[in-house]
């Protein structure tokens, strides 16, 4: 829980760090209302909704034909391999210019755990966190880059639009 001076310390050491000495004791009036915002931000519980919930609240486009969903993706990833594949979702994160490439992960509210969202990779184009958009790409599975980067599905070559 955040107390009032535990939220001002922080701002001072801050402060000191970034050379601005002189706003320490600015940073120690943090106001009740400023504490009590945070202290409930952390306290409150998040509010869950089921896959299918989030789904439609993301306004998601009508369906393309040949469209398929992640965990589709994930269950027919064999026979998949190597071909042009079609998803629809929503965009959690990019980052580009890893390898000469953006990195766009998607979701679409289906899948498990560790199967939940795919990423594309496109030397030519980028998106945007949190549009909803349609990738195309080709399938690779279990896609080893080293270091740790180790993908049992990724979609290369894509391209993306809204």
């Amino acid at each position: 829980m955040i107390r009032k001076h535990t939220l001002a310390l922080g701002l001072s050491a801050c402060f000191i760090l970034s050379g601005c000495n002189d706003k320490i004791e600015e940073a120690n009036k943090v106001s009740e209302k400023t504490a009590a915002q945070a202290t409930a931000a952390i306290t409150e519980p998040a509010m869950q909704q089921p896959a299918q919930a989030m789904v439609e609240d993301q306004h998601a486009p009508s369906p393309i034909k040949g469209a398929i969903t992640v965990a589709d993706l994930y269950a027919k990833k064999k026979d998949l391999n190597g071909q042009a594949v079609v998803i629809q979702g929503k965009v959690v994160k990019v980052s580009d210019g890893i390898m000469g490439k953006s990195w766009v992960h998607i979701k679409d509210g289906t899948g498990g755990k560790d199967t939940n969202e795919v990423v594309f990779t496109s030397a030519t184009q980028s998106a945007t966190v949190g549009d909803q958009i349609t990738a195309k790409g080709t399938l690779s599975v279990d896609k080893d880059f080293g270091y740790g980067y180790f993908y049992s599905v990724i979609v290369e070559e894509a391209v993306f639009s809204k």
